[in-house]
């Protein structure tokens, strides 16, 4: 479930977009997050939006916004904004431990974050908060200790 703008009824139409999984848009303004050359990593890109250039042309012309790999920032973000929140071995994936993962939860309200043994996500009480706890769970620093 998503919960961005402030519903919390079930809509599955965007969920390729919210985990962070391939889509494509068709039509005039249509975005994309595709792996339309083989590479490792999926693009974004985009239709322009004029109908006349759209409707006039042979083929869907696309400007390319970003080629790159997914960053912990972005993938946690979107992650985030779903009730079934981000998981530590997704995390693990960007190389953040579970360990590090639990000390930055301590840095927001526990009542904002239902935390389990599988992972993070935040509760009805943090929603008007998320863009805050999202910073806090993926930008701010925490404090290394060397063992």
């Amino acid at each position: 479930m998503k919960f961005a703008n402030f519903c919390f009824k079930e809509y599955i139409h965007n969920l390729k977009y919210w985990r962070s999984g391939e889509y494509l848009g068709i039509g005039t303004a249509a975005h994309s997050f595709y792996n339309s050359d083989g590479s490792v990593c999926p693009q974004r890109f985009f239709v322009m939006s004029d109908i006349r250039e759209f409707v006039n042309s042979n083929v869907q012309n696309i400007i390319t916004t970003e080629k790159e790999e997914i960053n912990f920032e972005n993938y946690a973000m979107l992650k985030l904004r779903l009730s079934e929140g981000l998981t530590f071995v997704e995390c693990e994936k960007f190389g953040l431990r579970k360990e590090a993962m639990m000390k930055r939860c301590k840095l927001v309200p526990p009542d904002y974050l239902k935390i389990t043994d599988t992972g993070i996500a935040i509760t009805r009480e943090g929603f008007l908060v998320s863009n805050q706890i999202i910073r806090k769970l993926t930008t701010e620093p925490v404090v290394q200790t060397v063992e």
